[in-house]
């Protein structure tokens, strides 16, 4: 493959979760590597959308509102632009409930079965199973969770009005995930009977190239979509479906009819892959053997990181042709099973060990902040260090930690000059990701005071991007900010200018009752011009739910 053709994937990669984070960002919101494959036997309600005067779209330069247009403008209701809930919804009212009973398909109770439910991500499904949200999802009310009692019921309190993604998990039985679930606010919602099919099944056993057995590696089932058919470009997450014991065996009832692929995961050792297929339900599988390589180090130090850094780990990437598309980031965009990296903590004196690499293989070395899994805290692959080789079995690297350079300003509305505290930030360099103001939420910015942090230029020349978006506001964003190393940049106060908006309310068809957790989308009808030319002219509402 062309050295091109491989830096447009990095870039499409980077897109790509760009777009993925910008989503989970919006909703309440192990070493990662694999091997060549192992060989493996054959085996809703009507809704009435009710929009505001019609608000013109072609006045290119038309003037801004005045104060008192724009205070009025301020007291209409937001303009429903996504699929949101209400104050009370996203606390979890512990009236809106799910129930329903869990069911074998030979009409059985099943008892002890997790029942899990979350908010759905609407109409872009860039969502991560149930299993690999975190305890910090049900700490933080994103996630309701109850297990069936001996009749096979259950109940779950406090869920998030709107529709959900619910999952059910339980031994002997595949995994069922289903979406045609809407939680009403306040009210308790009947699912019905969730019926499982039984899992299949497989056995087998994990050794080393000597045929001693390996314990406690675990034996994950690959996930490589996340709605939509959407592939996952980096490696694919996989949720854990067994461990080895002390004897290296494993065994796995859970798998759903159909294809399925395995990663077999040690810290020790390089990942081994496994695939095949259940032809149908509770087949009992041939069992089988992974045999994982021989894994090796890279050790070494990281010099200038200040002890008040907090946590980080130092993460190696296999070199691949192609990789300098994005010098400062690592993405690995080899096999899609899951990757080849490999990550090892930083301890207090600064000094790392990597285990399980694969042997002389070539790897890129950064250093990474420590995410911890289901904070909601996510990691693009930005390096703070600077960009080392090393091959497998190398010992004495050193990576040298690079500060960090920041932006901040205050955002007023250029009429009212009240500070805009409501607004959507993104910043970069050479491209702008989303940025969260920290312990408030992504948009809740007190007194319109900004920060955009972590920014770390490369080059002289190097320029950072700054994006600003408000409801009811016109888009600010500056490409050309000059960072330096370790410094602040203040820009002072930013004024946002008022535009129209359209404010839209959905009800009921039946009742006409405000209807809540509806998805709302504004279409604009180009229509020709006298110069031949097209200008938005119409918008067209549709609502859903």
């Amino acid at each position: 493959m062309s050295r091109s053709v491989l830096s447009l994937v990095a870039v499409c990669s980077l897109l790509l979760l760009a777009t993925l984070t910008f989503f989970l960002l919006r909703a309440p919101a192990g070493p990662d590597q694999t091997s060549q494959p192992a060989a493996m036997p054959a085996s809703a309600s009507g809704a009435k959308p009710a929009a505001a005067p019609r608000a013109d779209l072609d006045a290119p330069s038309s003037p801004d509102p005045t104060p008192g247009e724009r205070t009025a403008a301020a007291a209409a209701p937001e303009p429903v632009l996504e699929n949101a809930t209400s104050a009370a919804a996203r606390a979890g009212n512990p009236a809106t409930r799910l129930t329903g009973v869990v069911m074998s398909s030979v009409g059985t109770p099943i008892e002890g079965a997790l029942v899990r439910a979350s908010p759905s991500g609407g109409g872009f499904e860039f969502e991560l199973p149930l299993e690999l949200e975190g305890e910090d999802a049900r700490a933080a009310g994103r996630r309701s969770e109850a297990k069936t009692d001996a009749q096979g019921r259950f109940e779950l309190s406090g869920v998030r009005a709107g529709q959900q993604r619910v999952e059910v998990r339980a031994a002997r039985f595949a995994t069922l995930q289903t979406r045609d679930v809407r939680a009403v606010e306040g009210a308790s919602t009947d699912v019905g009977t969730l019926v499982l099919e039984p899992g299949g099944v497989l056995s087998g056993v994990v050794v080393d190239r000597r045929g001693a057995p390996v314990a406690d590696a675990r034996v994950l089932q690959l996930l490589e979509s996340l709605g939509s058919g959407l592939m996952i470009v980096g490696g694919a997450p996989g949720v854990e479906l067994a461990r080895s014991g002390a004897d290296g065996s494993f065994r796995i009832d859970t798998l759903p009819a159909g294809p399925f692929r395995l990663r077999v995961s040690h810290e020790a050792h390089p990942d081994q892959s496994a695939s095949g297929e259940v032809a149908s339900p509770g087949q009992v599988l041939a069992p089988i053997s992974v045999v994982l390589d021989d894994g090796f180090t890279i050790a070494g130090r990281v010099v200038g990181l200040p002890a008040s850094a907090g946590e980080h780990l130092v993460r190696a990437s296999p070199k691949r042709e192609g990789m300098g598309a994005m010098p400062d980031f690592d993405f690995d965009l080899g096999s899609g099973v899951g990757g080849e990296s490999r990550s090892g903590k930083l301890r207090a004196d600064g000094s790392f060990e990597i285990r399980g690499l694969r042997e002389n293989q070539l790897y890129v070395l950064g250093l990474r902040k420590a995410v911890r899994p289901g904070s909601g805290e996510f990691d693009f692959g930005q390096r703070l260090s600077s960009r080392v080789e090393a091959r497998a079995g190398e010992r004495g690297v050193e990576l040298q930690y690079r500060p960090e350079s920041a932006i901040v300003a205050q955002v007023i509305d250029a009429a009212t000059r009240k500070p805009i505290e409501e607004l959507e930030v993104s910043a970069g360099v050479g491209f702008a990701m989303p940025v969260a103001a920290d312990g408030r939420g992504r948009k809740n910015w007190p007194e319109g005071r900004i920060r955009a942090a972590n920014l770390r230029p490369r080059r002289a020349e190097d320029r950072a991007t700054l994006k600003l978006e408000a409801v009811g506001y016109r888009t600010y964003e500056r490409s050309d900010i000059v960072l330096r190393e370790g410094e602040v940049v203040d820009l002072g106060v930013i004024e946002l200018q008022a535009v129209p908006m359209v404010v839209v309310q959905v009800l009921d068809d039946a009742t006409g009752a405000p209807l809540e957790g509806a998805s709302v989308t504004l279409r604009v009808t180009p229509e020709a011009s006298e110069r031949g030319g097209f200008v938005a002219r119409t918008i067209t509402v549709e609502a859903s739910a």
